[in-house]
């Protein structure tokens, strides 16, 4: 991930000035972005200075925030339990209820159904047609 200079330099605890400094000695690579900033990668900061003393704070800070309670953990399970237990009764009312039963075709229809189907007498029909 690519951040700006001046947030590289909280990240990693340093000033602007070291970031600067380290990039001139070879220590430290930047990209240039396309509207013309230099950015440096967090994993390049992490190469170069180990650690970062204040990535442990912005991750707990990010993961606190995304996380649920506990008890709305607990609502929401007992949602989807009671949401499972009425599709299992609507399963089993759907398999209750009795099919129709099956279209008995003359062989007559039968063959109609076939023959009204069959892409040849399409094709013939429409050359017939023409």
């Amino acid at each position: 991930m690519y951040i700006g200079i001046t947030e590289a330099a909280k990240l990693a605890g340093k000033s602007r000035k070291t970031l600067y400094k380290s990039h001139h000695k070879g220590l430290l690579s930047f990209n240039k972005s396309p509207s013309g900033r230099f950015t440096v990668d967090v994993a390049e900061l992490i190469r170069c200075y180990g650690e970062l003393p204040n990535q442990k704070a912005k991750e707990t800070k990010e993961t606190k925030a995304g996380l649920l309670k506990e008890t709305d953990i607990i609502k929401e399970l007992k949602a989807l339990r009671d949401e499972i237990k009425e599709l299992k009764c609507e399963v089993k009312q759907l398999r209750s209820l009795s099919l129709p039963a099956p279209i008995d075709l003359t062989e007559e229809a039968e063959e109609s159904v076939n023959k009204n189907h069959d892409f040849k007498s399409i094709i013939d029909k429409m050359r017939r047609e023409q």
